[in-house]
């Protein structure tokens, strides 16, 4: 806003100047002290010309310094700005990298994690399966052992059958051997 209201006056200046500058160089008809006063007046307005021809270039040179000045700061400014977005890029890269491998890392984890639930998963599938098998075992264990205690219980029932069969058995042969000896002797005393 300071350079404008500078450049404003500036331009102000010019428009007057351009307005009284053919008053300046009139010199007033007649002799005398009118003439005096005509060239008094000239010099007068070529001096107040030749000084504000001297702001004006003060002022053009001072707002040639400041527009200088300003390239500068809006260079540096950019240079400064190229060296923060080159900054924000690298963390930004940075950022990106480390979320890529913690993505990757927690991708890994999640697969041996899933092989392991499925390896223990199997492993326990198996383990239900051979506790299954065991207790089939088992209990085809406990079924022969009851049969076997039942046929121990028929072997010793029908051992003991055998045996009274056998008393009676030998009982009806003494009896039959005695019944064919009387009988043997009763034919024999007949005869």
């Amino acid at each position: 806003m300071f350079h404008r209201n500078r450049y404003l006056d500036r331009n102000q200046i010019k428009f007057e100047f351009r307005l009284l500058e053919p008053e300046l160089f009139i010199v007033p008809a007649g002799t005398g002290s009118k003439k005096n006063t005509g060239t008094r007046t000239s010099v007068e307005g070529r001096k107040w010309l030749e000084e504000q021809r001297e702001v004006g270039q003060i002022e053009r040179r001072a707002f040639q310094e400041e527009q200088t000045q300003l390239l500068d700061w809006i260079e540096k400014a950019k240079e400064q700005l190229e060296v923060d977005k080159a900054e924000f890029l690298r963390r930004e890269h940075d950022l990106l990298a480390r979320i890529l491998n913690e993505r990757a890392l927690l991708e890994i984890e999640k697969r041996e994690f899933r092989q392991q639930r499925d390896a223990d998963v199997l492993r326990l599938k198996y383990c239900r399966e051979e506790a299954e098998h065991l207790e089939q075992c088992l209990n085809q264990a406990e079924n022969a052992k009851v049969a076997m205690e039942n046929a121990k219980k028929e072997f010793e029932r029908r051992s003991s059958q055998l045996t009274q069969l056998r008393e009676v058995l030998s009982r009806y042969e003494n009896l039959a051997t005695r019944l064919v000896r009387s009988t043997q002797q009763k034919i024999t005393k007949e005869y």
